[in-house]
């Protein structure tokens, strides 16, 4: 069927394919701040209701953004978990675009996709820190903010290896390398297992 990739499982266990949507890859994608990845899911899936915010919210230049609608900002995915374009600009390493699309519609800084992922946890997963900053600073988000299985925007940036998102968000804590919890942060941006709590 159009829109799905085959996987092939490991070896040893047969040459069995399983077919994985690639709607289902989007929201891991957009979890670990893949921008690129989450591009080339659109541009395949864009038969699908692609809105064109969705991709100028990903893009690195600015054109198509005076284009943009209130409605269009605030129009979800009909797949791969219900992103909005202000999910996509928060990817964006370019604040900007976040900014303006946030100056058009400042309700979306509360929409959640299908899992509960807010523009600040999408944001904690960006390759910069600038959306991030831009969110806590200007538009007072949430830093504490449940998302999908609970996790804050800290888990979240510290699962994508975002070392600038831990330490925007961890900004004037005090955590020092002293303590359990802040290790527990550098074990998970170092990949490493985390000490045993004593």
């Amino acid at each position: 069927r159009r829109g799905q990739v085959k996987i092939r499982r490991a070896r040893g266990s047969g040459d069995r394919i399983i077919p994985v949507g690639i709607d289902q890859c989007l929201e891991p994608a957009v979890m670990h701040g893949s921008i690129h990845t989450v591009q080339a899911i659109l541009e395949k899936m864009s038969c699908f209701g692609v809105a064109k915010a969705h991709t100028v919210a990903l893009r690195t230049d600015a054109e198509g953004l005076d284009q943009l609608q209130a409605r269009s900002v605030a129009s979800k995915l009909r797949f791969g978990g219900g992103f909005t374009a202000a999910h996509f600009a928060a990817m964006n390493p370019d604040a900007s675009k976040l900014a303006a699309m946030l100056q058009l519609e400042p309700t979306a800084l509360s929409f959640a996709s299908d899992r509960g992922a807010r523009l600040v946890h999408v944001a904690a997963a960006c390759v910069g820190p600038g959306p991030l900053r831009l969110l806590l600073t200007e538009w007072n988000a949430d830093r504490h903010s449940p998302g999908p299985q609970k996790r804050t925007p800290l888990h979240v940036a510290a699962a994508a290896g975002r070392v600038e998102c831990v330490q925007v968000l961890m900004g004037g804590s005090g955590i020092g390398t002293s303590t359990v919890f802040g290790k527990e942060i550098r074990s998970l941006l170092l990949r490493q297992p985390p000490p045993p709590i004593k």
